[in-house]
């Protein structure tokens, strides 16, 4: 899961590279990002079928719903909402490649990196315009703090110093970013970036195995709906593309929406949240 992140980042250095134009690295940004929220659906199609023809789930998607809406139209920061998206996704994901039960210890270990990933994501964000509420001294302290308590538990947990440096691996990338936005400006869009790029390569791990039609199946339609998108983007040519503000409309609205979804058809959640809508889902024990 290191390597994918690790993958990830140096992809997303390339890409400002290819594309050293902020209207040109925003476009392919915003474009793969949109191919990231329709493939979400695709690929949840039995997920959606439950969701909508058991009455049981009327009121739980009625509530996400609501939060949803009410976020978007009160004007709730997107840096805050992708946050805690993007920060549940990695903590969660990562736990599930590590067969993290629901015993106690497994749930310190995971509440533990959720506060300090968060820390690390709000850190690395915190000179943008909708963070700049907290101060610097707050965000550090976090940090540390979090940081410091989640080594005591790991230490206390696991046998050997090699399988806490594993277990805390996405924390200590996460920490050696921290550092770098010292000397490198770490905008809110390159961590979405990041978070699209992340999830190109993470469902290839689930598809090995599985003969190569999935994965053409998968690259095909990830390369098909960003080349359609970047079509109509401010850096396209053609007459009928969109403006900036436009397409930057589209991409809010739009992550409200699967940002929102995702509660419902994701298991990368808390487990009491995964449970509203999988009443009989479990963690690994």
């Amino acid at each position: 899961m290191t390597l994918i992140q690790v993958v990830s980042i140096l992809c997303v250095a390339a890409i400002m590279q290819l594309f050293p134009t902020r209207a040109g690295w925003i476009s392919v940004m915003a474009s793969s990002t949109f191919s990231h929220y329709i493939l979400a659906v695709l690929y949840a199609k039995r997920q959606v079928r439950e969701l909508g023809t058991h009455p049981r789930f009327l009121l739980p998607l009625a509530a996400v719903a609501v939060i949803g809406t009410s976020a978007y139209l009160s004007g709730f920061p997107i840096v805050i909402y992708f946050g805690l998206h993007h920060v549940f996704n990695e903590i969660y994901i990562v736990d599930r490649a590590r067969g993290g039960g629901d015993g106690p210890v497994d749930r310190n270990l995971r509440t533990a990196a959720l506060i300090c990933h968060l820390f690390i994501y709000f850190t690395i964000v915190r000179d943008h315009n909708h963070m700049r509420w907290i101060a610097d001294s707050a965000l550090f302290t976090g940090l540390a703090a979090s940081f410091c308590v989640y080594v005591f538990l790991l230490v206390r947990a696991l046998p050997t110093l090699s399988a806490v440096l594993r277990r805390s691996s996405i924390q200590l990338v996460g920490l050696i970013m921290v550092g770098v936005s010292f000397f490198v400006e770490i905008e809110f869009l390159n961590i979405v970036l990041y978070h699209v790029v992340f999830w190109v390569f993470y469902p290839l791990t689930k598809m090995v195995g599985h003969g190569s039609r999935p994965i053409i199946r998968y690259l095909s339609g990830t390369v098909g709906i960003t080349a359609l998108f970047l079509l109509i983007s401010p850096m396209s040519n053609v007459p009928f593309r969109l403006t900036a503000n436009e397409f930057n409309h589209q991409l809010v609205l739009w992550a409200f929406v699967h940002i929102t979804l995702s509660l419902a058809l994701s298991t990368a959640h808390p487990t009491w949240i995964t449970r509203w809508f999988q009443p009989g889902f479990r963690r690994a024990t």
